[in-house]
Order: C-alpha cells, then sequence, then structure tokens
C-alpha cells in the first residue's frame, strides 16, 4: 500500500510540476538577432536597461517571465537586452556605436541607446520595438505588467499598427492572459 501511495504521490508531483514549468524567454544580443533574422525574418524587441535600475529587474522577474508573455514575444521577435552603460561597440544600419563616459562623473552611456530610444532621454526600462528590417517602430518607456505589455505585443507583433490605430485596437482586444 504504501508502494501505491509513493507512485501516485510522485505521479502527481510530476504533473504538477510539469504544469508549474514557465516558458523562459530567450535572450539575444543584437548581433545574434541580426543573424538569426537573416534565415529567419521576425521583429525585434530590444529592452533597454541598466544594471542600477530596479523597475528594470521588477518587469525581468513580473512580466517577461510570465509564460504567456514569454511564448507571445518568441513568437513575433527577437527578444534583445541592451545594456545602456555596456562599453562594448555595437553595429546597427551600416554604423558602430559605442559607449560615451563624462570625464567628469565618469559614467557612460550607450550611442545607441539614444538612437533606439528616439533622442528621448526618458528613462528606464524601455522598449524598443522594429520591424523586420531593424526600422525603428515605437520605443516604450516605463514598467509595464503583463496585462499592460499584452495589447502591445499583440499589435506590434500581429501587424495591426500598420492598419489600426492604437484606441481602435484596443477597444477590441481581448486578453489571452489567464
Amino acid at each position: 500500500m504504501k508502494r501505491f501511495f509513493l507512485i501516485v504521490g510522485l505521479l502527481l508531483s510530476s504533473t504538477f510540476w510539469g504544469f508549474s514549468q514557465t516558458e523562459t524567454l530567450q535572450w539575444h544580443t543584437l548581433a545574434e538577432a541580426t543573424e538569426l533574422n537573416k534565415t529567419t525574418p521576425k521583429k525585434f524587441l530590444i529592452d533597454i536597461y541598466t544594471d542600477w535600475c530596479g523597475w528594470c529587474k521588477v518587469m525581468d522577474k513580473n512580466t517577461f517571465q510570465q509564460s504567456n508573455i514569454a511564448a507571445m514575444i518568441d513568437k513575433y521577435f527577437y527578444a534583445v537586452k541592451f545594456n545602456a552603460e555596456k562599453d562594448d561597440s555595437v553595429a546597427y544600419k551600416g554604423k558602430t556605436y559605442k559607449l560615451i563616459v563624462d570625464v567628469n562623473t565618469k559614467r557612460g552611456y550607450h550611442e545607441l541607446t539614444n538612437v533606439l530610444m528616439n533622442g528621448q532621454a526618458s528613462g528606464y526600462p524601455t522598449i524598443c520595438y522594429m520591424d523586420q528590417e531593424m526600422n525603428i517602430i515605437q520605443a516604450i518607456s516605463g514598467y509595464q505588467t503583463p496585462e499592460q505589455i499584452e495589447p502591445i505585443l499583440q499589435f506590434f507583433g500581429g501587424d495591426s499598427y500598420k492598419t489600426t490605430d492604437w484606441q481602435t485596437f484596443t477597444a477590441g482586444f481581448k486578453s489571452e492572459l489567464k
């Protein structure tokens, strides 16, 4: 009888463990995503963050790790992590961008951040959405919950932005989050 309960217990725990697993987002560098895009074109979602940004960490944990959101991002986009204060050179659209350091403060910012954020220094996190040709669709700043980011992902990912304005789209939007 003990064996029976042990087997049932193991089966139940493995079943629940399987249901609790979440889809994890496959993050790339911009160079990796650009290379992948050559064979399988997708849009780009660039998460612009800094190491010191608390809301960036919260968004990583609460939004990007939500399985439905991760699946939606993976379906429509190459997910790119971009540190706004990173010192590596990055090529984008035929130009190389690098870290600029203020000699007085010793703090730096990456030149590409300014391009991705359309010249708007509005804070972190910022998500820059790009089409398959790496043209910027829109950059959106601020922490976003799964409920807030879901319609944005559908709007840009499903190409509704090409034919529908945001107000019309959101008026008819049905959430798939559970």
